[in-house]
């Protein structure tokens, strides 16, 4: 780490880097999840349609 007129240690750039590409594979990872949520509640209100047409039909 290295001291910018004597306050805080600053992170040094690759490890900005490293917590940079982190971050980002974190929020790729979290918006694939949060897309395959949304198509399982589609899917899910689907299923769900099906089963009460059939069931109106008994």
């Amino acid at each position: 780490m290295h001291h910018v007129d004597g306050g805080l240690p600053l992170p040094l750039p690759r490890t900005q880097n490293a917590v940079a590409a982190a971050l980002l594979a974190y929020r790729s990872s979290a918006l694939a999840w949060l897309g395959r949520t949304e198509d399982a509640e589609a899917e899910a209100r689907r299923a769900y349609r099906a089963y009460r047409t059939e069931q109106g039909r008994r």
